[in-house]
């Protein structure tokens, strides 16, 4: 029992598309697992084969993250199935292409069109196809088999009530044990361990909530593989379902299933990095696990090391407080927190050698503050230049916030701001002293902005191949910042929500909304 891998693009040896094998069958592992009973055969009878979708559904009503199962008819002398040759496109195929197919050849148009997947035999009349990605709900997918030929089509239901779990941890699937993994969702869930079989290799794992063991989230499941030979390198795929407690058998009513979990190969990782040192916090910064944090009023604000880490944090005392997240570059935004109070937290981290820390937290907030971000540029507009560029500045904070002194700074210098009360939740526009607001061919500034007009913007005028930004308050201190994005005449950059440090992008043409909530919010 040897799964197709169909994740490289060279498929066929005859024509350079070799077939990417995973490891053959370990001696002491049991079958491949089917997950569940199979549900009613949802192809025409009178055909030679059958395709069903597990553990049980409609070929034209499919969940996102399934299975399929492949049958030919006993009898029907079409055998044997060769679970290699078992292939899933989005999109239909046509009676050509499948010729091709069939004749070990393929087209770069329908290579594009492969989903990745695993397949394996169950015998020589029966194998199972997994996609090893969430299929999108309302495309259409056809499932083509070259040895014997046929095809079967499917479409993805668009109204699934179950809800769909996302891999979180670790980058890639790949851990230390070859068989771990973190899913997060939305939604709560009970206290919780499934025991669970690793498809294609039948490796036994649990499932229990949280992001490791004795942590406290409750939107997240963590899986962890039973014992498994030191030398299994093989890829494995995480059961269909998170299920109610006390689940027993295999096949289950619908209502049972809490939560679907999102298609991902884990595999032992082979070579692993040294766990991380303790951050280093200095000045105002304080120690926030393997990071460092900056306590504000509503906030906190996270300074990443340079390395790969996930966090849980939840709140032992001082509200609901429950987020997970992974490090980026330019830090995290926890949020909400109340002013003025002292939350204890649970922090969990992971790093990428599989290392956990658990430390328990208590912070100081500080009053309410005003919060004035950069939130849009737009630097190359359809209009005049430099007259109809613009700034657009933000308060996302919960007190009004005053503008004078302030320095709007690029790479041409310093613009002092005007004296100016921008209040929470509004915004303004920084524009130079020509700039029109009522222009014939950029958008207007929505009714209420504040128009902050200064003698120039930069100095003359903001780079349309795009310059790094920065909000100076009068005490010196860095507000803001905006990176150097090239624009097209007629586009902005902005960033996609007001918390967001690291997260920006270019509007649509004629996109800009100057004194309105960015598209993305």
């Amino acid at each position: 029992m040897t799964p197709n891998h169909q994740l490289l693009p060279l498929l066929f040896i005859l024509t350079a598309y070799a077939p990417a094998l995973l490891t053959g069958c370990m001696p002491g592992l049991p079958d491949a697992p089917v997950d569940d009973e199979p549900g009613p055969a949802t192809t025409d009878d009178a055909l030679p084969w059958s395709v069903t979708v597990l553990p049980d559904g409609h070929l034209q009503r499919a969940p996102s993250a399934l299975r399929l199962r492949v049958r030919l008819a006993p009898g029907a002398g079409l055998g044997p199935l060769d679970a290699t040759q078992l292939m899933l496109f989005s999109g239909e195929i046509t009676a050509g292409q499948l010729s091709h197919f069939a004749d070990a050849r393929i087209s770069e148009a329908l290579q594009a069109r492969l989903v990745p997947a695993l397949t394996w035999p169950l015998d020589d009349e029966e194998a199972i196809l997994a996609p090893t990605e969430l299929l999108e709900p309302g495309v259409s997918y056809t499932l083509a088999s070259a040895s014997p030929r046929f095809s079967v089509g499917l479409t993805i239901d668009d109204a699934d009530e179950v809800p769909t779990m996302r891999y979180a941890w670790p980058p890639g699937g790949q851990s230390a044990s070859g068989a771990q993994g973190v899913w997060c969702g939305e939604a709560e869930l009970p206290l919780l361990m499934n025991e669970v079989s690793l498809a294609p290799r039948g490796v036994h794992a649990t499932l229990q909530r949280g992001v490791t063991a004795g942590e406290l989230s409750t939107r997240c499941v963590y899986l962890e593989s039973g014992t498994m030979p030191p030398n299994y390198s093989g890829e494995l795929l995480p059961p269909l379902f998170v299920r109610r407690p006390g689940a027993i058998g295999l096949a289950h009513a619908p209502e049972e299933r809490l939560a679907r979990l999102e298609p991902q190969l884990l595999a032992r990782r082979v070579e692993l990095p040294a766990p991380l040192a303790s951050a280093d916090c200095q000045g105002e910064l304080v120690p926030f696990g393997p990071a460092c944090a900056l306590v504000e009023d509503d906030r906190v604000v996270l300074a990443m090391p340079d390395a790969a880490l996930f966090f849980s944090v939840v709140a032992l005392s001082g509200g609901g407080f429950e987020q997970v997240f992974t490090s980026t570059p330019g830090g995290v935004v926890l949020h909400p927190f109340a002013p003025s109070s002292t939350p204890t937290l649970m922090v969990t981290s992971i790093d990428d050698a599989g290392y956990t820390r658990s430390a328990v937290v208590t912070l100081a907030t500080k009053p309410p503050m005003s919060h004035v971000i950069l939130s849009e540029v737009f630097a190359n507009p359809l209009g005049p230049e430099p007259a109809q560029e613009w700034v657009e500045l933000y308060n996302d904070g919960l007190v009004p916030a005053l503008l004078g002194g302030s320095r709007f700074r690029d790479i041409g210098g310093e613009t002092v701001l005007p004296e100016a009360v921008l209040a929470p939740g509004q915004y303004a526009l920084v524009v130079g002293e020509d700039y029109v607001d009522n222009g014939e061919y950029d958008a207007a500034p929505a009714p209420g902005t504040l128009i902050l007009r200064v003698p120039r913007l930069g100095k003359s005028g903001l780079a349309n191949s795009g310059e790094p930004l920065e909000l100076i308050n009068i005490e010196g201190k860095v507000l803001s910042r905006f990176p150097a994005l090239k624009t097209k005449a007629g586009r902005s950059v902005f960033r996609i929500a007001p918390k967001s440090l690291d997260g920006f992008m270019t509007s649509e043409p004629n996109g800009a909304t100057p004194g309105a909530a960015n598209v993305e919010e």
